[in-house]
């Protein structure tokens, strides 16, 4: 077995200029790719991911709830004991 360190970005200029490069992009302060230069599969719109479709759907879910509950005849009721409720922490 051979162990070799590679310097990654240290003093590197090409690996400088891709870690800016990349950070820009994360940001939204470049302009997109034009969709000939992509790859096929990156052109069309990528699959979203389960943890993703989980949290829309949990804030979803939580908006309709909220909604209900000011609606609820115990909302006025409960809202004058505490009116934090429902809770965000659980």
């Amino acid at each position: 077995i051979t162990l070799q360190w590679i310097a990654g970005h240290m003093e590197i200029e090409g690996n400088k200029l891709k870690c800016f490069q990349c950070k820009l992009a994360a940001k939204g302060d470049i302009p997109k790719s034009p969709s000939e230069d992509l790859l096929s599969t990156l052109a069309e719109h990528l699959p979203i991911s389960v943890s993703t479709l989980t949290q829309a759907y949990a804030a979803k879910l939580k908006s309709l709830w909220n909604r209900e509950w000011q609606r609820s005849p115990h909302h006025s009721r409960i809202s004058r004991i505490d009116p934090f409720l429902p809770s965000n922490s659980f």
